[in-house]
Parts: C-alpha cells; structure tokens; sequence
C-alpha cells in the first residue's frame, strides 16, 4: 500500500457517518413534531403554553395516554377508554368508572399490554 489507504478510510468513515446522521435527522422530522399546548384542558398537568413533541406516525391509543386532536383547533386529551372498555358517566363523586379496568389517576399510566 502507498500510504493512501488510512486517508481513504477515514473520508469513508466520515462520510458514512455523515449519511448516518442526515438520515436520522430527516427520519426524526418527518416522525415528530412539536406543539404548542393551546388551552389549559390537561391543567394543572400540561398548561397552556408547555411544549409537547407528538409521534406523527402513531396508529393505536392506550388508555391513559396524552393524545392530540386536531378538529380545527388543537386539544391534549388524556385516553380514558378504548376499544371493548365499558364505562358509564357519571358516579356520584363526578368520576368516569372504569368498568374494564382501574381508573387512571392523575399523572399515572397504566403498563402496556
């Protein structure tokens, strides 16, 4: 070898990592994004103003996760049912019962099945 080969392996090495971080740059972009929590609907949890970054890609809600809806206006909402929960409204204290499962309580979440 000339001496050439150390030079050579490193632009490579340079360049791969290069495409590598260009890569998970762009994938992070389109995945993510950041929004702005409007109202105060998650107070005193979220507040308005606070900055929550959502999986754009995200097909399935689990109870107890923070959701963002989009109807014209942006809202934060926690998962309080999904599919096959029953749930009436309301007890006598004002609280949702969970008939599935135990309630979620604030600032808890509940394991993934």
């Amino acid at each position: 070898m000339n001496g050439r080969w150390p030079h050579r392996a490193r632009g490579v090495a340079l360049a791969g990592g290069l495409v590598l971080l260009l890569g998970s740059t762009g994938y992070f972009l389109l995945r993510y994004r950041v929004h702005a929590v409007p109202t105060a609907s998650m107070a005193p949890v979220i507040t308005p103003g606070d900055r929550v970054v959502v999986d754009t890609w995200s097909q399935h809600a689990a109870r107890g996760d923070a959701v963002l809806l989009d109807g014209g206006n942006l809202l934060v909402k926690r998962v309080a049912a999904v599919g096959g929960d029953t749930v009436a409204c309301c007890n006598a204290s004002g609280r949702m019962p969970m008939l599935a499962a135990a309630a979620v309580t604030r600032g808890s979440r509940p394991p993934r099945r």
